[in-house]
């Protein structure tokens, strides 16, 4: 009896420990790097400030998403901090907004998958 409880015991402990492993590791899915601005296609460049006006970027992350190379790019304009995700080609992805107003945070999104 107690050489089953101890099996059940370890057979648990392997699969919790196992799936803890997975999600930190390699079966991860979303492996973000950042990089300088200056190592962003020009295209991606382009998109983002197209996409937010007047927008001084400095900030950059890059990462693989559904095979595809996605750059999300961060910077501020006329008091705004904008976070702005493009593929290398420069097709805007996701445009997010966010404002101070009377000390509160306000985002506002906007995707364009």
């Amino acid at each position: 009896m107690k050489r089953t409880l101890y099996f059940a015991t370890l057979l648990a402990l392997t699969f919790i420990l196992g799936c803890a492993c997975c999600t930190k590791s390699k079966c991860a899915t979303k492996k973000e790097k950042e990089i300088p601005v200056s190592q962003v296609p020009k295209a991606a460049m382009e998109a983002a400030q197209n996409a937010a006006k007047g927008v001084n970027l400095t900030e950059a992350e890059v990462e693989e998403e559904k095979g595809q190379t996605v750059y999300t790019l961060e910077g501020k304009a006329d008091g705004k901090d904008y976070k702005i995700e493009v593929t290398a080609d420069g097709k805007v992805l996701e445009v997010k907004q966010e404002a101070e107003d009377n000390d509160k945070h306000h985002e506002k999104s906007k995707e364009k998958k």
